[in-house]
């Protein structure tokens, strides 16, 4: 996963260089940016009891890719926190800089580099996750144990059948209780059982913290590099040595 997708808030001078969810090759550079103020904000503007820290805003931007021209935008709100800088000589100065933080992105960001032999199911899932991550942790939790259903369906867990109720938890209890699946899947169902509660506490650390686990889910069940490392290793162990001039190919 790239680290940029995480990024919940910054400087209008400083937007991150988000991953292009289209081609994936490049990052979205700013296109236009505009921000106002927030009703609130504009009817106690100049009232003496009225901080700066008080002030809400709003804004829209456009990124665009370089590479292949996708245009993305990005929609959200801002606050206004208080920055205390030191110079060399130990001198203090303030300052009021907004910050902004996306509440949604179109098209979403791609958090997750999918192997090719992920299914449709599961990416529809996640990608859902990405998009619900920015305004909603706790659903993007919640999206992120539906995938984990449809993994565990790719692995040849038996559904429910119409009429039937079988829970996530009996379904993962199939797995071999020692296997690394088994433990990331219930890691992601115990976050997106959270996230799917009226009074969830899932944050969006928290959110974070479970897309590291399906990255990894994924990249176990479906990724074939652990295999190609594995023969690598068998290769060189036969052969007590250097493989590639024997024309080992990866």
């Amino acid at each position: 996963m790239k680290p940029e997708v995480f990024i919940r808030e910054f400087a209008k001078e400083d937007v991150p260089e988000y991953p292009c969810p289209s081609c994936g090759k490049s990052k979205l550079s700013k296109k236009a940016f505009v921000s106002d103020s927030n009703a609130a904000t504009k009817r106690n503007d100049g009232s003496e009891d009225w901080e700066p820290d008080w002030d809400e805003y709003v804004f829209s931007l456009t990124l665009e890719c370089k590479e292949c021209l996708e245009t993305v935008l990005v929609s959200g709100d801002g606050y206004v926190d208080e920055e205390i800088d030191v110079d060399e000589h130990e001198n203090w100065s303030r300052q009021w800089v907004v910050k902004y933080r996306p509440k949604y992105f179109f098209p979403a960001l791609r958090f997750i580099e999918y192997p090719q032999a992920t299914p449709r199911e599961v990416k529809q899932s996640v990608d859902s996750a990405a998009a619900l991550f920015y305004a909603h942790p706790g659903a993007s939790c919640n999206s992120l144990r539906m995938a984990a259903e449809e993994v565990l369906t790719s692995l040849g867990v038996a559904e429910a059948r119409v009429g039937e109720f079988v829970s996530l938890a009996s379904r993962i209890k199939s797995l071999p209780e020692d296997s690394a699946e088994r433990n990331l899947l219930d890691a992601i169902r115990w976050q997106g059982n959270d996230g799917s509660h009226s009074k969830s506490i899932i944050t969006h650390a928290d959110a974070e913290d479970t897309f590291n686990l399906m990255n990894l889910l994924i990249e176990e069940v479906y990724s074939d590099r652990k295999r190609k490392i594995q023969e690598l290793a068998k290769a060189i162990n036969e052969h007590k040595g250097p493989v590639r001039l024997r024309g080992f190919k990866d």
